[in-house]
């Protein structure tokens, strides 16, 4: 018996304990899954903006299913009289986690007849299985804060007539939707999709750097009911034999298909 309490002894001399390690709850990881939260709260605020002065309780009803239990906001909205108010779009606009498992989402709005936007801050919880609850009042609040101190749009003019040609020749191709024209300014193997409804280039305002492969290219446009639109245009380019277009308005700024 001492010779195996010894030997046990020198087996941690040898070789150190293994530590202690704590296995953390799925609670306590938890945090608010951005997608599904994100419809969720956009989905509370139409019902919570949506309202008739004539039919106050249907707007109790429609907002009771996304409340947490014991949030009761029933009566918290006294609809003004006249025209029912109605939403016609949401986006969420900004996000605020202050705890694992919780978070602030804050919710663009736009109201029918109403030119600016209204933002609602509401608070969501996360639980098990992926459930989902407003945990309180919501909020109307400021929109998020404009970056005063964003970097020009333009830089230098493109210079090079070489450059300049191609690029509205594939702007141009690429918003007739003439795939095939537009594959002649493409670098060979890279391949661009042609939006869906044709637009037509009324006039090209400046053809600028953006980076050292990227150009910007602003331009009006109109489409076939002839409305027309002052748009930007970003094309990742590159020089082998001649010009060449990677990418129209890529995702990747680096380039690759469009």
């Amino acid at each position: 018996m001492v010779t195996l309490l010894a030997l046990a002894g020198l087996r941690h001399v040898v070789l150190p304990p293994r530590p202690l390690v704590l296995e953390h709850t799925s609670a306590a990881r938890a945090t608010v899954d951005p997608a599904p939260a994100d419809a969720f709260a956009q989905a509370f605020a139409r019902a919570y903006l949506t309202f008739d002065a004539r039919q106050p309780q249907s707007h109790d009803q429609a907002v009771a299913p996304f409340l947490a239990p014991g949030v009761d906001l029933a009566g918290t909205v006294t609809p003004a009289s006249g025209p029912a108010q109605s939403v016609i779009w949401t986006a969420v606009a900004a996000h605020a986690h202050p705890a694992a498992g919780s978070g602030l989402i804050t919710v663009a709005v736009a109201l029918a007849g109403e030119a600016a936007l209204r933002y609602l801050a509401v608070p969501v919880a996360s639980g098990a299985g992926g459930s989902l609850a407003v945990t309180g009042f919501p909020a109307l609040v400021a929109p998020p804060p404009l970056n005063d101190r964003a970097p020009p749009p333009n830089g230098d003019d493109v210079s090079d007539s070489a450059l300049r040609t191609v690029a509205v020749r594939a702007l141009s191709a690429y918003l007739r939707g003439s795939a095939d024209q537009l594959d002649a300014d493409l670098l060979p193997g890279t391949h661009a999709s042609v939006p869906a409804s044709p637009l037509t280039i009324e006039d090209i305002a400046s053809i600028t750097w953006t980076s050292a492969n990227e150009i910007a290219l602003d331009a009006t446009v109109h489409d076939p009911a002839g409305t027309g639109y002052e748009l930007r245009y970003l094309l990742t380019v590159t020089r082998r034999d001649r010009w060449y277009v990677l990418a129209i308005n890529p995702s990747d700024p680096t380039g690759g298909s469009s």
